[in-house]
């Protein structure tokens, strides 16, 4: 009969981990991950501050639709509180979180809406709008119906290689 030693021994071998390797090994996954997490959240703040850095800077330049800059207003700062509840949904594992993530897509999804309205039924006039706020807003909206498309044709896609 062996000892728990060479159980050990043979299974460092033939490289299985112990206990004591495989929690610290997750460990690092687990903060691995975390800083990645962190990573992306970060560069995913980076649109939602331009629309808002642009928003703020052009309120009063758009007379045909004074709520074009409004809409880039709102929207960057819906996209930051959606980035941010997503983290710490996360992080924390409370329900509560999930509910408030979903209040603030919902709300995103009606203020995506309207901004569809006041984008693009101005789209010949666009020339009295401010250039930079009419078309950050036309491809804000461009590139979210794009990703969106996108999103639903790779999501089954991804799902089933995850099954395997």
């Amino acid at each position: 009969m062996a000892d728990q030693g060479e159980l050990e021994s043979q299974n460092e071998r033939k490289g299985l981990l112990s206990d004591k390797q495989s929690t610290a090994s997750n460990g690092v996954f687990s903060t691995n991950l975390s800083c990645l997490r962190l990573t992306v959240t970060l560069l995913l703040l980076g649109l939602p501050v331009s629309l808002i850095t642009i928003g703020a800077l052009k309120i009063n330049k758009c007379p045909i639709e004074p709520m074009i800059p409004i809409y880039l207003i709102i929207s960057g700062a819906t996209g930051i509180l959606t980035v941010l509840l997503t983290f710490i949904s996360t992080i924390s594992k409370q329900r509560c979180w999930y509910g408030l993530v979903f209040l603030t897509s919902l709300f995103a999804l009606c203020w995506f809406v309207a901004g569809n309205i006041w984008v693009f039924k101005n789209y010949k006039k666009r020339s009295y709008c401010d250039e930079k706020a009419y078309y950050l807003a036309f491809w804000f909206i461009v590139l979210t119906y794009i990703f969106s498309v996108l999103s639903c044709c790779c999501a089954p896609i991804v799902g089933k290689q995850n099954v395997k």
